[in-house]
């Protein structure tokens, strides 16, 4: 089995409905709960659910909707500047429960509640967290949701 298909083996997808996505990792756990106008998003560890650190982050503009695929590299910093994220609540792990809020909102253009609770500045954690984000966007249904 290449490197590929271990990290794949590794992050099964449990759980897939119409609206609720659900990737289980090494050690944390994605939910991500899809409406018309945004997402819900808990970010944990495994079996111990409960709601952290809360960003929200909302588009400015409505172009930022834009196929993830479609975009070119050079317009993200572009994009990016028309994104707002100016409400976060908690203080343990705020810097990457934004960053993971703003990059969601970047890639579907849509409202992102944001929650996580992670142990403290964990960095095997944060990189999970940040694996888990990624492919979740990977996710065609999400991108292209109402």
């Amino acid at each position: 089995m290449d490197f590929e298909q271990e990290k794949k083996a590794k992050n099964q997808v449990s759980q897939k409905t119409e609206n609720i996505h659900q990737i289980i990792g090494e050690n944390l756990e994605l939910l991500v709960i899809v409406y018309s106008n945004g997402l819900f998003i808990s970010l944990s560890q495994k079996e111990k659910a409960k709601l952290g650190t809360t960003a929200i982050s909302l588009p400015l503009s409505p172009e930022l909707g834009l196929s993830r695929a479609k975009r070119a590299k050079s317009s993200l910093k572009r994009d990016r500047q028309r994104l707002t994220s100016d409400i976060v609540l908690g203080s343990r792990n705020d810097s990457i429960t934004k960053a993971l809020a703003e990059k969601v909102t970047l890639a579907t253009g849509k409202m992102v509640y944001l929650s996580t609770n992670l142990p403290r500045e964990d960095e095997s954690m944060i990189k999970e967290a940040l694996q888990l984000v990624e492919e979740i966007l990977e996710t065609p249904e999400l991108l292209e949701f109402q």
